[in-house]
C-alpha cells in the first residue's frame, strides 16, 4: 500500500535536490525481498503485482519506477 500511495503523497513536494528520490529507491531496495517473500497463493501473488503495476503506470513523478527494475529479478 505505501508504494501505490507513495508518488501521489510526494508529488507536491519539492525534490529538486534529489534526495528525496534517492530515499524512495533506497526504501524499494529493502521492500521488494520484502514483499517477494511471502509463501501466496498464486492468485494472492497476481493481486500484489498487479496492484503495483498499476502503481507503476499511475506514477506521474517518476518516484516508484526503479521498482520496474528491481520486480524481474523476484518474479
Amino acid at each position: 500500500m505505501l508504494l501505490e500511495k507513495l508518488s501521489h503523497a510526494l508529488e507536491q513536494v519539492d525534490s529538486s535536490s534529489g534526495a528525496l528520490g534517492s530515499a524512495v529507491n533506497r526504501a524499494i531496495d529493502v521492500l521488494v525481498p520484502i514483499i517477494a517473500a511471502p509463501d501466496v497463493t498464486g492468485s494472492v501473488s497476481e493481486a500484489w503485482l498487479e496492484r503495483l503495476f498499476d502503481a507503476l503506470q499511475e506514477d506521474r513523478m517518476p518516484y516508484i519506477e526503479h521498482l520496474g527494475n528491481l520486480g524481474a529479478g523476484y518474479a
